[in-house]
């Protein structure tokens, strides 16, 4: 029967974990479409306006959820590249 041993990862491979994820958190999450609308109504304190942020894909977002986004999937990417991998 072989033995299988367990190597630690690089520190290479860590930060392609981390960068990768990042990235995808910067494509479906980064605020880089910004679009603003303002109703004006005819009668006095009844006008409003308001903003939207998007990200490239169009998904609705904010820089709060782009920076929650981003620390959970590095720290997922950080946790998932850190597991011992087995040598076959």
């Amino acid at each position: 029967m072989t033995e299988h041993r367990r190597t630690s990862p690089s520190g290479v491979r860590i930060a392609a974990w981390v960068a990768v994820a990042v990235v995808i958190s910067a494509v479906l999450f980064a605020p880089v479409l910004t679009s603003g609308y303002c109703a004006v109504a005819p009668a006095s304190g009844e006008s409003y306006c308001g903003s939207a942020s998007r990200s490239i894909l169009g998904i609705d977002t904010s820089l709060w959820l782009w920076g929650a986004a981003t620390l959970g999937l590095g720290a997922l990417a950080w946790w998932l590249a850190r597991r011992p991998r087995r040598d076959r």
